[in-house]
């Protein structure tokens, strides 16, 4: 009888991890959906606004400049990631692991600060280059992405 059972289970296991083996191998690569994001809403600020060649220009090279920078803040907080959690394992108990690694969470808020400074100046810096008549269209913009955040939430 329990042979039977032991079978029949083995059997099933054997079946559902047969069909998710094939759901994965069919599954197309998932995207970076933020990326996509962005990138949506790049092509919607684009069109609504009708910027010029030269505005294109301009905004393309103030994008390089946030990359570069934000991705340099980036690899240090993901590094101060890894030591913290490598401080959590490694430690004796995890107050002495909290005392190592209060130093460390310190510079990580720092940092986060850093990245919101220059997500902000980086607004700014695209607002700069826009006409009065664009301001006003991406502050309509801004209030349609805001409620659409708001109900997706």
């Amino acid at each position: 009888m329990i042979k039977k059972i032991l079978i029949t289970l083995t059997i099933i296991l054997f079946g559902i991890s047969s069909i998710y083996a094939n759901e994965s191998i069919n599954e197309t690569p998932k995207c970076n959906c933020k990326m996509q994001k962005h990138k949506e809403i790049e092509n919607i600020i684009n069109e609504k606004l009708q910027l010029s060649e030269e505005q294109k220009a301009k905004l393309e090279e103030n994008r390089a400049n946030f990359r570069k920078e934000m991705k340099t803040i980036i690899k240090e907080m993901e590094s101060l990631h890894n030591e913290i959690k490598d401080k959590y394992k490694t430690a004796s108990s995890k107050i002495q692991a909290n005392i190592e690694t209060a130093p460390m969470k310190a510079k990580l808020v720092l940092l986060k600060q850093k990245a919101d400074k220059l997500k902000q100046k980086n607004r700014q810096n695209f607002e700069k280059i826009l006409t009065q008549e664009q301001k006003a269209k991406f502050d309509e913009l801004k209030k349609e992405f805001a409620q659409k955040r708001k109900i997706n939430d």
